[in-house]
């Protein structure tokens, strides 16, 4: 099974939604949206092994796939957990 992984920030990808109704509320305008030019790209080939590239830099190998496998594992175990269970998990 191959996946991918485009390795970005949430808040970076929050800003350019917040700007314009921040800008429209204050009577400034909007402010132009600028994309991202450069990105981290890490694709697992389905054998423990990892392609990843940034910008005209690309490298592969087994620990790049350690790496992807790392950032999903961690991005899933926040919708294995819902915020109410979390809540009652502290309280309890």
């Amino acid at each position: 099974m191959k996946s991918s992984t485009h390795v970005s920030s949430a808040p970076q990808r929050a800003r350019p939604a917040a700007r314009p109704s921040a800008g429209v509320s204050t009577g400034e305008g909007a402010a132009p949206f600028v994309p991202q030019t450069k990105f981290l790209s890490l694709i697992s080939t389905g054998d423990r092994y990892a392609v990843a590239s940034r910008g005209r830099l690309a490298v592969q190998g087994a620990l790049l796939w350690t790496f992807k496998d790392w950032i999903d594992r961690r991005w899933m175990r926040q919708y294995q957990e819902l915020p109410s269970q979390r809540v009652s998990a502290a309280v309890g």
